[in-house]
């Protein structure tokens, strides 16, 4: 079995997970796919996951659990998979991902970001949330993804 899953949910669903592994007796049929320090109890079942790996699958980075896991059927083919065999394919697609860019941008305020986005929407009349938050983030400013789609809708809104 494969979990793909945040660490914040991990919590929620831990015990049961521990459970999984204790009734299975094998914690190499359980595979955690998950970020950070595994949990007690899930040590054997853990298959570490680094955002780093983001560079080499794509997406996003809450999508790369899901994206590390995928690539671990890939690469293992028919053979049976397990914790061990997803640790080795992940480490050495971390070995090749480098390091995580860090970027130097500055937090703004909603009204400065909604100034922004009707700026933008006047150039720019069917530009996407997307395109949009990337020229924002482009310019050396900083929001959050969702912060920024509920802002863009929001202009959007008071332009029609």
């Amino acid at each position: 079995m494969m979990v793909c899953i945040g660490r914040d949910y991990l919590d929620a669903v831990a015990t049961d997970l521990k459970n999984l592994v204790e009734r299975l007796g094998d914690p190499e049929r359980v595979m955690v796919f998950a970020s950070g320090t595994p949990l007690v109890g899930l040590e054997d079942s853990w298959v570490a996951v680094s955002g780093s790996l983001r560079l080499v699958l794509g997406g996003s980075l809450s999508s790369t659990n899901l994206r590390a896991a995928t690539a671990v059927l890939a690469e293992l083919g028919a053979s049976s998979p397990s914790a061990d065999k997803a640790r080795r394919v992940v480490a050495s697609l971390t070995a090749s991902a480098g390091k995580l860019p860090t970027y130097d941008r500055q937090r703004q305020h909603d009204d400065a970001i909604l100034d922004w986005i009707h700026g933008y929407l006047a150039e720019v009349p069917n530009a996407t949330k997307t395109a949009a938050l990337r020229c924002f983030r482009d310019g050396g400013k900083a929001c959050e993804q969702a912060r920024f789609d509920r802002l863009f809708e929001h202009a959007r809104e008071m332009s029609t």
